[in-house]
Formats: structure tokens, sequence, C-alpha cells
């Protein structure tokens, strides 16, 4: 086995060939750029190149390191210039026979001692490397693009293979300045399978109609993420993003916490596939997006006056109640029965619930989010009895005082409330088949995904009993096991341990 990687061997020019490239290339390593289709290698480094000179121009890159790097780097269009590598990082087209074909190939030329890894992203490497006569020194080495801003690289050891390779590769990724995470040979690794919770419950949501794609984005922002759930599948494009879902989810054995959705199935069959073709949950014209956010207030909604009774839990009650009184002008009441809009909170429950459950009047009961108060956003639901008349008045005061106001349908732990309970509920299943330990799964999805924070923080601040219980309120009010808790997540909450707890 190699003891010291100098020389790197980099299989496909295409994008993410050339992003390794370049980093491995900046970092100082001798690198061997090569590509089947002649010319290819040259034109990639070429770019390198050019984005090295741009690095320069912004002051990012001292010009004696580009010169340097650009030494370092090496086209290829012969296989036989990695005779003597120390690594190969193949990035070709996601095609387990060409991938296969080729690792095969390399294999003959490199030296006994060189390590070989693959960037798949969704091809189990026991099967890539059926082919191999040397199995122990193949890996998964699973890099983001754009690379050299993506700084977090999956390691994934091939399940018998000798830890060694892992080791070497972890120092690897370390030395190009990018974070390594491990991951266990699994569908999605790490990244890709944490990400599913964001986006299939968030068509969930879109399915069982509690929100339209616009209102679930806007929450998600207030609630701390740079992107909605939606806005993000159009950036990625459903051609992409559902394939994917498919894919993790039938990895998985159809684990109904990793569903997909018929939504976006049917939206990429229509050619809705986002930005790329000017249209996904929402249209673009000239790359702009078409702007959905309501601004409308009626003067007849503004000049009727109700009174509000808030039954919220203190100190969310006082704010609410600031809102309403100090800010809207709205009249407030704490005789519930004089009341003409009622606004609580649910819970882990749904409104619908609520109010047959605590004999509350249907047509004037609302529900108002607590956990987004105070985040610069009101998030108000209706059940399904709702005077919406009363709605549109309480919308339209806030929205004269410049708040912004989402409206839902009835939901279980309203939205942002449900797809965090998603997101952790997901990450505690990587954790608990031993797909990734809890600090490489946090900071794999906060520098992957760009989450505000990692799950497990996030589990941990919200309290594990407290996302236990709304993962239990789902599951009674909807009936699906898709919100079962994981049991690694139920015995932590019952213990009253942190969720960064591997034990």
């Amino acid at each position: 086995m190699v003891e010291t990687i100098r020389t790197v061997g980099v299989i496909g020019a295409g994008v993410m060939g050339a992003g390794i490239a370049q980093v491995v290339a900046a970092a100082g390593y001798e690198t061997f750029l090569f590509d089947a289709q002649p010319g290819k290698a040259l034109e990639a480094c070429d770019g390198i190149a050019a984005r090295f000179e741009r690095l320069v121009e912004k002051g990012k890159m001292s010009d004696h390191d580009r010169g340097r790097a650009c030494d370092l780097l090496k086209p290829t269009d012969n296989l036989e210039s990695f005779s003597a590598v120390d690594l190969v990082v193949e990035a070709i087209v996601e095609i387990l026979e060409v991938k296969q074909q080729v690792l095969a190939a390399v294999e003959a030329v490199v030296g006994s001692d060189a390590i070989i890894v693959s960037n798949t992203s969704s091809l189990p490497l026991g099967a890539i490397a059926q082919r191999l006569a040397r199995k122990n020194r193949f890996a998964g080495l699973h890099f983001f693009n754009p690379v050299p801003l993506m700084k977090v690289a999956e390691v994934i050891p091939l399940l018998g293979g000798d830890h060694k390779t892992g080791e070497r590769l972890t120092a690897f990724v370390r030395s190009i300045g990018h974070t390594p995470v491990v991951s266990a040979d699994s569908p999605g690794f790490i990244i890709n399978h944490a990400g599913r919770a964001y986006s299939t419950e968030a068509l969930r949501l879109l399915e069982e109609g509690v929100a339209d794609p616009a209102s679930i984005d806007r929450i998600m922002r207030a609630a701390g993420f740079r992107m909605g759930p939606f806005e993000l599948f159009d950036l990625t494009g459903l051609d992409v993003s559902e394939p994917a879902m498919r894919a993790i989810y039938e990895g998985f054995y159809q684990e109904p916490r990793l569903r997909p959705s018929a939504v976006a199935t049917e939206r990429k069959l229509a050619g809705k596939l986002g930005r790329k073709t000017g249209e996904g949950f929402y249209r673009y014209l000239d790359g702009q997006r078409e702007d959905l956010t309501p601004n409308n207030v009626s003067q007849n909604h503004l000049d009727t006056d109700i009174t509000v009774h808030v039954d919220l839990a203190f100190p969310k009650r006082t704010i609410a109640l600031d809102l309403l009184a100090e800010k809207a002008g709205l009249s407030t009441t704490d005789d519930i029965s004089s009341a003409d809009m009622i606004l609580v909170d649910s819970g882990h429950s749904d409104l619908t619930n609520t109010i047959c459950d605590r004999g509350l009047p249907k047509h004037k009961t609302f529900a108002m989010d607590p956990a987004l108060i105070d985040r610069s956003l009101i998030c108000l639901m209706a059940s399904p009895a709702s005077d919406l008349t009363l709605q549109q008045v309480l919308v339209a005061h806030l929205r004269a005082n410049g708040d912004e106001v989402v409206c839902i349908q009835d939901s279980p732990s309203y939205v942002a409330q449900r797809m965090f309970s998603a997101i952790v509920n997901t990450a505690a299943g990587i954790v608990e088949r031993g797909i990734a330990s809890p600090q490489d799964l946090d900071t794999a999805v906060e520098l992957g995904l760009g989450y505000p924070q990692g799950p497990l923080k996030w589990g941990d601040m919200l309290g594990p009993k407290h996302i236990v219980a709304a993962l239990e309120g789902l599951r009674v009010v909807t009936g699906d096991p898709r919100y079962r808790p994981v049991l690694w997540l139920q015995r932590r909450a019952k213990l009253g341990m942190s969720l960064s707890n591997a034990a």
C-alpha cells in the first residue's frame, strides 16, 4: 500500500473531473488529467489555467502558486501516463458497465500499491469493484460540484477492504483543503441520503394541500434555510432530483421514510424540470423567477375590526398580543366567549383534532405556529371549517403593518416543525444503520447541503423528546409509517441523551 500520495491521476475531464484536478494541482500534487475523447483533457486544463488566472486577479491566489499549479497539471489522452501515479480518481459517467471497464483497464496500468477510487454518487462500490483484482486498495471518494467551492468529500471504504486505504484517503482530502467525512457503502452515502427528508417531506406537504410551493419555501427560509425545497428543486432540476429520490428509496428496499412523490415524477415527465426548462415549481422569464409573493391588502378587510383571543404559551403569547394589538391595531380579549377569532397552538396534533378535543368553536378557531412568530414570519393555519373571511381580515391588518404572513391548511406540527422532525429522523436513521458517525453526519450536511446546522445538533436544540412527539403526532394523525421515529432517536429521547452521542 502506498504510504505517501505524491502523484494523482484523474479520469474524466468533465466538470467534476476538471474540478477535482484543479484542487489537487493547487494543493501541490502532480496531476494527470485523462479523457478518452481526444483533446478534451487539454481543453479542460486550459480552462483550469484560466480559472487560476482569475483567482490571481481577485487576490485569492499568488502568481507563484498559479505557475506551480499549472506546471503540475498534465493533460493526457493515454492511460499509460498513469503508470507511476499513487492515486487514481475516476470521475466519469454514472454507468456501471463503463466504470467497471475503465477501472479494470486502469488497474492493469498502475502500480500494485496505488489506490483507485470512484467518485460515484449513486452506484454501489461493491458492484463497481467486481472486475478489480486488488479490491483492498479500492474505495469511494465522492466530491461535490463545484469542487473548488464545496469543501467536503465523502470517503467510502469498501466493505471488507483495507482500513488503511480509508485512512490515507482521509489524510489526502485534508491536504487539499477539504473536509473528509467517512460513510459506509450505502445508497446516497451521507449527504444525498440526509437530503431526502427536506425534499420528500416538502412534496408530501404539497400532496396534502397544506401549502403551495412558494409558501413552503418562504416558511423554510424564515426557519433558517438559504433556499426553500422547491427553489432547490428548480435549481437542481427534476431530471436530477427525481431519479435520485427513487434510487435511494429503492436502494433501501422502499423504506417509508424515504418515499418519493408522484408529484415530482409527473412534473419531470411533463418537462417542467426547473430553471433549465423555464418552468418547474415556478415560472422563469429570461432567467428571472416570477414573483408569487402576495402583497395585496383589501381596504374592506382593513376597515373591519375583530376581537382576537390568543391562547399560546408564554412568552409567545406576549409576542402575539403585541403584534395584534400594538402593531396591527386589533382588539384582543382574555374572554374566549366574546372573541370573534381564536388563535391557538395545535402543537403536535392538527387543528381539526385540537378543536374537537378542546370543544372550541370550529368556525372562528385558527392556529398560529409559535416556532416562527419571532422569526419575522407569521404562519396561520386553518381547518376545513374555519371562516376564511376572519383569516383575511387578520392577514390584511398584519400585512398593512409590514408583517410577512403565510396561510396554510391543516397539518400536524405545521410546516417548519414537520420538516425539522423529518430531517432529524432521517439523520437518526443514518446513524442507527452505522452509515456515519453523528459528528461526520452533521459536518457533511452543513458543508454539503448548506443547512444552518447539522440535523442532530438541531435535534438537540429542539429536544429529542420534542422531535419524537412531533413524529408520533404525525404518525397518529396521518396513519403513515413514514413518520415512525427511529429507535435510535426514541431511546435517546427517553434516556435524556444527546444526539451527538454515538453510543
